[in-house]
């Protein structure tokens, strides 16, 4: 902005000295010849010169100039005047006498001119040496040489052609001269330290007109009438009609209405551990329900940490994290994380489902936009609208959709002119509700060439893989800076609750006060804490060798379970580590709660039958997977692998479950 200044004030400078070379008597009387010690004024008017560039080459063009039209009007006007005489002596004998008395003007003319302008270029010459011009004295050294020029024009009566645009480059330079010297007083006036402080207020009685005005405003404020709306309708309605209007009103139901199948499910009750094998109703089953990937809860060392957090904090911290409830195994546990995670920090979340939910409201609002896989959890669902941001999904695992739907709106952008706003990618690293791989490859080169940010949800694929367990970035081979927040459970691999966001040091900072679950809820139990830092030491100590047991039971398990009749197995050999395998029915049933009951009879067989417990994959009501006409995930049979079971362990699970489709698909007609 400067610049521009400098540069406008040095085209008006140059125009005005330009004219000052070329002006009349009558326009030069305007200007005073002021003393050595006065300011000097052109046509009353202060003139400010920004840069002394622009005087020395608007002088240089000028002497330049002068001497040209001197050195060729003299010569010209001679030989004319003399080839006319020669035709006709006596007819041209005066107009010769003129044109020698010209020439001889106008030299004399060129040489008080370049006396002129030599006194002005030395003039600009010195003062050139000096720094910028923003004293009293600057001033006076650029206004000098204009005035000079002015003296110039009386001494010598210069009588050119007028120019009409002379005056108001004049002005214009004026102007120019007066707000930049006005913007100067004003800075001088307001800047931190300058001539306005409280002191001089008082002195200067201006505190009583600031008071006067806050006694206004609170005087306003008191007097005036409180708000009522006015009446929504022309006329108040009778009693007979707001009767009718109560009759007729009927309240929607607080949650979604349950369907019959649901209402007559009969859940098993577990006893005991959560190992590989669990107790439920009476019996010892074997588990594939439970998502212990790594086989860490109930592990005996782990046992031992958390009866020893118990005896010297208790069994809760009795407040949120923001208020006397941050505890020294909070802050090791996120230190622990961030360092196995490689980021700069993390925070903890005292629920998983609470995780996601409070970590995009904290970084989207109404104006940011967030796209989703179809088949996101619904804790991503839920935190996609509570930051209120416009949410665009994509077919699953489907990068051709995404990148379609990243260049509709890259193309909206070219059309519209709002503002930038933030956008995500939100995806999961293993899919809760399908059990298949996130091409995380994919989907970053997507980011880096759309500019967006991408949010993993690590929470079935942390500790099983990658090489060293840190989930399916590092599986997929990206660097902990491709992912810009990861998100996680701590119920699965970690044997612990609750969960955690890692990333850089200012995505958790601004957590701590914008994570709604963090600033809100009771902090994370003591002993739970150390239950996940004992966990993450194990997988410091053992992290792959763990996460190549699960993988490879995993592998297993979906060979034995690849030809079941009547179910179908989700995904393929991409997917073949993931430790949670999802059978969905070949022959999808009427409704989607109609699927949830053949299978749950399934299971159900399985564990009477198989001495197997497996677990129906149930979505929420007012989850979108679940809802018709938004791609809807039909129902499925989950198994969970853990890197703590056996091949025997393997065999038997899927012996229970080729028996029990056999027995009930069978039966229902299903294949």
């Amino acid at each position: 902005m400067r610049a521009s200044c400098r540069c406008a004030a040095v085209l008006v400078l140059a125009l005005v000295l330009g004219q000052l070379l070329l002006t009349p008597p009558t326009c030069a009387q305007a200007y005073a010849v002021p003393s050595e010690d006065a300011t000097p004024e052109v046509a009353g008017v202060s003139v400010d010169v920004p840069t002394a560039h622009g005087i020395l080459a608007s002088l240089k063009a000028l002497w330049n100039g002068n001497r040209d039209v001197s050195s060729r009007s003299v010569p010209d006007a001679a030989s004319k005047a003399r080839a006319a005489a020669g035709a006709d002596g006596a007819a041209f004998e005066a107009p010769l006498q003129r044109s020698d008395s010209y020439g001889e003007r106008l030299q004399r003319l060129h040489r008080s001119s370049s006396d002129a302008a030599r006194a002005a270029w030395s003039d600009a010459g010195e003062w050139a040496q000096q720094p910028w011009p923003r004293t009293a004295d600057g001033y006076a050294w650029a206004r000098l040489v204009p005035s000079r020029i002015a003296a110039w024009h009386r001494e010598n009566e210069v009588d050119f052609l007028r120019k009409p645009w002379y005056s108001g480059a004049v002005v214009a330079g004026g102007v120019w001269a007066k707000s930049r010297e006005g913007a100067y007083e004003l800075w001088d006036t307001f800047k931190p330290g300058g001539r306005l402080t409280p002191e001089s207020l008082f002195e200067s009685q201006g505190h009583i007109a600031v008071e006067a005005v806050l006694l206004l405003l609170l005087f306003v404020m008191f007097v005036q009438r409180a708000y009522k709306p006015g009446h929504k309708f022309a006329e108040d309605l009778t009693e007979k009609e707001v009767d009718e209007l109560c009759t007729e009103w009927e309240p929607e139901p607080l949650a979604p209405v349950l369907p019959e199948e649901r209402r007559r499910l009969d859940t098993p009750v577990i006893t005991g551990d959560m190992g590989t094998h669990v107790d439920a109703d009476g019996k010892r089953l074997l588990n594939l329900a439970s998502a212990n990937f790594l086989g860490l809860a109930g592990d005996e060392s782990i046992r031992d940490i958390c009866r020893r957090t118990i005896e010297k904090y208790g069994v809760g911290a009795c407040g949120p994290r923001g208020f006397y409830g941050t505890i020294d195994v909070h802050l090791d546990l996120e230190a622990a994380l961030a360092a196995f995670m490689r980021t700069e920090e993390a925070i903890l979340y005292s629920y998983d489902m609470a995780t996601v939910p409070s970590i995009l409201p904290a970084f989207a609002n109404k104006r940011d936009l967030i796209i989703c896989d179809e088949a996101v959890n619904f804790p991503i669902q839920n935190g996609a609208i509570l930051s209120r941001s416009k949410v665009l999904y994509f077919k699953h695992n489907d990068m051709a959709d995404l990148e379609a739907v990243l260049q509709k709106v890259a193309a909206a952008d070219k059309r519209s002119t709002k503002p930038l706003n933030r956008r995500y990618i939100v995806v999961e690293g293993i899919y809760v509700n399908a059990g298949d791989l996130a091409p995380l490859q994919a989907i970053c080169a997507l980011k880096y060439k759309y500019k967006y940010r991408l949010v993993v949800d690590e929470s079935i694929s942390l500790g099983v893989l990658g090489k060293t367990g840190r989930g399916a970035a590092e599986h997929a081979g990206l660097q902990p800076r491709d992912v810009d927040i990861i998100a996680a459970s701590l119920g699965n691999s970690l044997a612990s609750i609750g969960g955690f966001c890692a990333g850089d040091r200012e995505i958790v900072d601004h957590q701590r006060l914008s994570g709604a679950g963090y600033c809100f809820s009771a902090a994370l139990p003591p002993y739970l804490a150390t239950a996940a830092t004992g966990a993450l030491a194990r997988m410091h100590r053992e992290g792959a060798q763990l996460a190549a047991a699960a993988t490879a039971n995993a592998r297993r398990m979906r060979h034995l379970l690849a030809d079941v009749p009547g179910l179908q197995l989700v995904g393929g050999p991409e997917d073949a580590s993931s430790p949670q395998l999802h059978l969905r029915l070949e022959s999808p049933a009427a409704t989607h709660s109609q699927g949830e009951a053949l299978l749950s009879e399934v299971a159900e067989h399985a564990q009477q039958h198989g001495g197997t417990l497996l677990a129906v994959h149930r979505l929420a009501l007012n989850d979108r997977c679940a809802k018709q006409g938004a791609a809807p995930l039909p129902p499925s049979l989950r198994v969970a692998v853990s890197a703590a079971h056996t091949e025997s362990d393997l065999e038997q699970g899927a012996t229970a479950i080729r028996r029990a489709a056999a027995a009930i698909l069978k039966k229902g007609g299903k294949f």
